[in-house]
């Protein structure tokens, strides 16, 4: 009798398992207690054994252990693996079980988990009634739960549930178990960052959910700052509700897939049979372009198909889209109509051009082999703002028994385009078509024409290229490695760089295709200002797209913008890395001009306590990086040295120096190693000169943070002035001292007017005002000077004042190593000085004034 009620609680156990089992036990009974020598439990999901002993009082100490045969199926969940140990105590009527669970692996909801350990305490009575602990982990994240069980006559109960995903907290008051369905209430939060991929995000979440026959859900929630990769989802909120075989999911979307999103959603549908069909609509804008669904689309979701049937109108025109896949067939009709280019390419991010792409697609996959046709017509394009003879382009594709065919035409614009290929593909079943990149692939393309179409679509931003173009290319050999014959040819050509204001004309250029390769030769232009650029090279797509480039300057004017100037010679490379495009070489500057106003930008004036503010765990939001080879950023790596002839002006400043330094880092920002050495200079204050003794300017990062120490020095009747430039190139500081010491103020008064700040007029004033305004790093207005030096083509042009009298001065290189200097006015009158210099760090001065003093001089300086 006694083994029969321990059989029986055994037999609770084995319907806590879900399993079927057969119980056979081997027992004695000695002095009134029943001792269980052995036991085993084989189930249809387990098996285990068993010793213990039971007291002729009812009292009970046994032990069980097993593992699982085969996956356990549990409402919900399902138990892959598990290795249990039982120990059982308490009286036959009511035992107490503590269970405890290693290396089980299960799915719950669709979600698996690993590596779980975890302990239950349970009593058998007519209901189960404990405790449980888990943990495990799932995707990487470590999972936790605990909660209070109860259960019995095929329902389970756990309440107060509290488990974790990784960051994600889920509480749920009870969840019950029955009759193969599940019912709970719950909220969940917290973040989801390494779980599906996702680099970061949270989320919250609210609602219950019954699957009891027809699905009852009500949930409410938002996901927040989501990324994954460059895909980004600032908020994402949604509503879900069903009942009685109806369901509704409306929504809203922010974020970013290469362009801005910002999208309302909305979905109904109803169950049917063996599935749910229903309709859904879609407004919003992309890229701040509006889309809409036209109409509601239609849809339906089953166990082995599904149907999407969709009118979008979108970047000016029409999307229609049929999408189904039934019994193995999948099937695809997709139409455009009278879509706007100038959409599409600000949504690429090329530069804006017109017209307009209308066109269809077809696709059948199913027992025969896939096929599929498209058609595509481009046409009305031009860059903006041009109307004549429009570009128009045609496309067609047809893919059959494993290859596609295309061909294209078009022209307009002086511009004609006729090319043809075949690749072969790789259809798997539904929409699963990849080219083959080790099937045969074979081409031709007839390009002439303007360079300037071809630029608008796939030249970088703020460069242009106009010229005429040439290619005859034959492809052969597999899509993967593409082996090229033929050539293309450059002429007419002309090319500027909006950052740096390089400007080329009369570009020519050669190219020959050599299977994986092109060579480039003949490659040379000028910049209309005796400058030349010559080189040769090679592009290469063996692996990457990878190429070197070799060029010459001569007296190129490689900067050419307002603020700055700059005339190169020497020798470099543009060598195309997987990674950057990088410039190097070594170059001797000619001259250059370098103003140290700040551009009108940085006038605009900005209110001090307004600033942007970040949104929490919100990254600022970046351009994407173009994958595009000739998109890849310019990184150089540059010597550059310039005995003299590099000026710096403005603010009154006219300084020549002599450079040797090294630029590293990217275009728009590099780093430059090395110093700058003062040749000669002067400070213009309210017309008068402060003659510059020593300077230079140590660079070791940015151009911006360079340090500059430069004196000048002016003796007025009772002092001895000196101004002191310091600070950076972008802001540098202007300091007066004086022997005695004097207030800045009063020191400008002496050395401008000759007397006291207590003794000057109201205009004398506004004068002393001013010069101050320009110590302070005020901004320069009408430069009438500037204007005399630009127009002239002199290198430098001062007005002064000496004795009283006004003084004029101009100077220029007559030669790479000979300054000639002209001045008239002052004590002197007329006069010329002239400075050789025969070798570096050693000058020959000779100068003639117009009362008949002459001097000469060699000056020998070093830098330590």
């Amino acid at each position: 009798a006694t083994g029969r009620n321990v059989s029986s609680k055994i037999q609770a156990l084995a319907d806590l398992a879900g399993a079927t089992p057969n119980v056979r036990m081997t027992g004695v009974v000695r002095e009134g207690r029943f001792t269980i020598e052995s036991g085993r439990l084989e189930g249809t999901g387990v098996s285990a054994t068993m010793t213990g002993r039971v007291s002729d009082t009812g009292a009970i100490t046994a032990r069980a252990s097993g593992t699982l045969k085969r996956p356990l199926h549990l409402p919900a969940t399902t138990i892959n693996t598990a290795a249990i140990v039982a120990d059982i105590t308490g009286q036959m009527s009511a035992p107490r079980v503590q269970l405890r669970l290693s290396d089980g692996s299960v799915i719950v909801a669709g979600m698996s988990a690993d590596r779980i350990v975890g302990e239950a305490q349970a009593t058998l009575g007519k209901t189960i009634t404990g405790n449980f602990a888990m943990s495990g982990g799932t995707q990487g994240q470590p999972l936790t739960a605990r909660g209070k069980l109860t259960g019995g006559n095929g329902v389970w109960r756990i309440a107060n549930l509290d488990a974790t995903l990784g960051g994600l907290r889920l509480n749920a008051p009870q969840l019950e178990f029955a009759d193969g369905g599940l019912t709970a209430a719950f909220d969940a939060s917290g973040s989801l960052a390494g779980y599906a991929g996702l680099d970061r995000g949270t989320l919250t979440a609210r609602g219950t959910v019954a699957t009891k026959g027809e699905l009852e859900l009500n949930v409410t929630g938002q996901l927040t700052n989501l990324r994954e990769g460059e895909a980004r989802f600032d908020l994402v909120t949604f509503d879900a509700t069903a009942s009685d075989g109806q369901a509704r999911v409306t929504g809203k979307l922010k974020g970013r897939v290469g362009a801005a999103l910002d999208l309302s959603f909305g979905a109904s549908g109803s169950h049917e049979r063996d599935g749910w069909i229903g309709a859904a609509t879609l407004e919003g804008t992309v890229d701040q372009l509006p889309i809409k669904t036209s109409r509601p689309a239609n849809w339906r979701f089953g166990e082995n198909s599904w149907l999407i049937d969709a009118e979008l109108g979108a970047f000016g025109g029409r999307f229609a889209a049929n999408i189904s896949t039934d019994a193995g067939i999948a099937k695809a009709k997709l139409d455009l109509m009278d879509v706007d280019v100038r959409a599409l390419s600000r949504l690429a991010r090329i530069t804006p051009i017109q017209g307009t792409i209308s066109g269809q697609i077809d696709y059948l996959n199913g027992p025969e082999p896939a096929t599929g046709d498209l058609k595509l017509n481009i046409t009305n394009v031009n860059p903006l703002g041009v109307k004549a003879d429009p570009i128009s382009i045609a496309i067609e594709s047809h893919l059959r028994d494993g290859r596609m065919k295309t061909t294209a035409t078009g022209g307009g614009q002086g511009f004609s385009l006729a090319a043809n290929g075949e690749i072969g593909v790789h259809a798997g079943e539904g929409f699963n078509v990849t080219p083959d990149l080790d099937g045969a692939a074979t081409g031709h393309l007839d390009l002439n024409g303007r360079a300037e179409q071809l630029w608008a679509l796939f030249g970088p931003d703020g460069q242009n290229f106009r010229g005429r173009v040439n290619a005859n290319v034959d492809v052969a050999g597999v899509l993967r490695t593409p082996k090229l014959t033929g050539g293309f040819d450059v002429a007419e050509g002309a090319y500027e760089h909006g950052e740096t204001g390089l400007r080329l004309r009369n570009l020519t250029a050669k190219g020959e295709f050599n299977e994986s390769s092109a060579r480039i030769s003949n490659v040379s232009g000028d910049d209309g200002q005796g400058g030349t650029l010559t080189g040769e090279g090679e592009i290469n797509w063996r692996q990457d797209i990878e190429g070197n480039i070799q060029f010459t300057a001569a007296n190129l004017r490689a900067l050419n913008r307002e603020d700055r100037s700059a005339t190169v010679s020497g020798q470099g490379a543009v060598r195309l890395d997987p990674e950057a495009i990088s410039v190097t070489g070594e170059f001797n500057v000619g001259q250059a001009r370098i103003s140290i106003e700040q551009p009108a930008a940085a006038t605009i004036p900005r209110l001090p306590i307004i600033r942007r503010t970040n949104f929490p765990n919100q990254d600022d939001e970046g351009e994407a990086v173009s994958k595009s080879p000739f998109r890849r950023p310019v990184q150089l790596d540059l010597k550059v040295e310039a005995p003299r002839r590099v000026v710096v002006f403005g603010r009154g400043l006219d300084t020549e120096w002599s450079v040797d330094f090294r630029v590293h880092g990217t275009i728009s920002n590099p780093e430059v190693l090395g110093t700058a050495t003062l040749v000669r200079g002067e400070l213009d204050l309210a017309g008068r000169r402060f003659a510059f003794d020593t300077g230079s300017i140590n660079l070791d990062g940015p151009i911006k943070t360079a340090r500059i120490d430069i004196s000048a020095e002016r003796t007025a009747d009772d002092i001895d002035a000196k101004v002191h430039v310091t600070g950076t190139p972008v802001e540098p500081e202007f300091s007066l001292e004086s022997t005695p010491s004097l207030p800045q103020d009063e020191i400008l008064a002496r050395v401008l007017f000759g007397r006291s700040m207590a003794e000057l007029s109201a205009f004398e004033a506004a004068q002393l005002a001013a010069g101050l305004t320009q110590l302070a790093g005020g901004q320069a207005g009408f430069d009438p000077v500037g204007l005399v030096r630009k127009a002239t083509g002199l290198d430098r042009v001062s007005v002064g004042a000496s004795g009283g009298t006004a003084t004029v001065s101009a100077g220029k290189y007559i030669a790479n190593d000979v300054y000639l200097q002209v001045g008239a006015g002052g004590e002197g009158g007329v006069g010329a000085e002239v400075e050789w210099e025969p070798r570096d760090n050693l000058s020959v001065i000779s100068s003639a004034q117009g009362n008949g003093d002459t001097k000469l001089a060699v000056r020998w300086k070093r830098d330590y």
